[in-house]
């Protein structure tokens, strides 16, 4: 419950976001292949004294996501317009350390915009968040938290 009310608070702050994300729209698309349909970008990072690497994946079709210790993928960017997008296409990433253990948590968050299926309209929009642990032991993030509208 702690958990979660920190989490609220903070993105109840309109100064949540930090210029210092993991990375940004610029990185995205500065370092995609030529002639690839799919890319990859591995960050090397350290977390109170522990060297990690994070992956993440990208489409030309405007998909992004992010790679987690149980080898499972989290969205972190939608610019494809098949009905849902992020607005801005990313999400902004910040780190806290939400389960107070010495080590920062990550925690990724936005607005997901539905689109009209036949015009280009948004129709309605919703505030997503996720939460990634930080696991020292794996080096690396496990999901923890999605909000409902994330899905």
């Amino acid at each position: 419950m702690k958990q979660l009310f920190v989490i609220f608070a903070l993105l109840g702050c309109p100064f949540f976001a930090s210029a210092s994300g993991i990375i940004t729209k610029s990185e995205i698309f500065s370092t995609e292949p030529p002639e690839s349909s799919t890319w990859t970008i591995e960050k090397n990072l350290e977390n109170n004294g522990i060297e990690y690497s994070i992956r993440f994946d990208f489409t030309k079709k405007g998909n992004g996501t992010i790679s987690t210790v149980e080898n499972s993928w989290v969205a972190i960017y939608d610019s494809h317009q098949d009905l849902e997008t992020f607005k801005g296409g990313l999400l902004r990433q910040d780190f806290h350390d939400i389960d107070q253990d010495g080590y920062n948590d990550l925690i990724l968050a936005g607005i997901k915009q539905i689109w009209h299926e036949e015009e280009n309209l948004v129709i309605d929009e919703a505030p997503v968040t996720v939460v990634l642990l930080f696991e020292p032991k794996l080096k690396g993030f496990r999901l923890s938290y999605t909000s409902e509208n994330y899905d």
